[in-house]
């Protein structure tokens, strides 16, 4: 699958569109993730609360990025993941 284009500045990947793989989907995530330079953002949208994501990102970047719930549902969960450094 080709990565997200940028949407308002901001790459945007809507899981809601990809296969229920979390492996895929965190895959995803991370790829679109390593590709920000600090201080940009990924804008990623679900079904459902993502807490494993932000487990996953917890374990494979962390303190690397700031998590941001911009929608919390019930039925569309919106976050800015935000690529800190220099």
């Amino acid at each position: 699958q080709p990565m997200p284009l940028p949407c308002d500045g901001i790459i945007t990947i809507d899981l809601r569109t990809m296969p229920r793989v979390c492996e895929l989907r965190r895959q995803r995530v991370t790829g679109a993730f390593d590709m920000l330079d600090a201080g940009e953002s990924l804008l990623v949208i679900s079904d459902h609360r993502p807490t494993g994501l932000a487990t996953h990102l917890s374990e494979v970047r962390n303190g690397a990025f700031d998590w941001e719930e911009v929608e919390d549902g019930p039925a569309v969960f919106r976050v800015a993941i935000r690529r800190l450094g220099t």
